[in-house]
């Protein structure tokens, strides 16, 4: 029944408009819920900055460039927080959770709450290694993109060539200062 009437409503608003709502009102559909897809569009990301040729690399696709890497890097979660101020409390707003709702409920189970100072100690150890991992991370991916951006040649790989191989091109010199 609902497929039916799926189909009826689908065919009613391929009408022009002006037999549209005559014809809708003369059948009169009765008003179900019906499953609607709703485009859930994301927040519109800020533009790359525009590159200037690669750096003198025009056969570097676009998406391989290391300008346009580092743009990427920058619109993906938590990596602009290591570019603004306040980045110790931003730390802190990590590992508050971590300790609270992850290392103390494992601390709590392992010591007993008699021995206060060995539960707190150990809470804070492991919330802790959630920052220590979570800057290792901020780091390995500026690390990636610094060492592009400074590198004398730029590896790329064209028309899909992963695994096969990739390609070296050369940088101008005065764009790796």
């Amino acid at each position: 029944m609902t497929a039916l009437l799926s189909t009826l409503t689908s065919l009613l608003s391929l009408l022009p408009e002006a037999h549209g709502p005559a014809l809708r009102a003369a059948v009169r559909l009765p008003r179900c819920a019906l499953p609607v897809a709703v485009d859930r569009e994301e927040p519109p990301r800020p533009p790359a900055p525009p590159t200037v040729a690669g750096f003198g690399q025009a056969e570097v696709p676009k998406e391989q460039q290391p300008t346009y890497e580092l743009s990427e890097l920058r619109n993906e979660p938590f990596f602009r927080w290591a570019e603004q101020d306040g980045f110790q409390k931003r730390l802190a707003s990590v590992w508050l959770p971590a300790t609270l709702f992850v290392s103390l409920p494992i601390a709590l189970s392992t010591y007993d709450a008699q021995q206060l100072p060995a539960v707190l100690l150990a809470a804070n150890v492991g919330g802790s290694a959630v920052v220590v991992a979570f800057c290792l991370r901020l780091r390995a991916g500026f690390g990636y993109v610094s060492e592009r951006l400074t590198s004398k040649e730029t590896y790329y790989e064209d028309n899909g060539a992963s695994g096969r191989g990739g390609f070296l091109a050369e940088k101008d010199p005065e764009a790796v200062r």
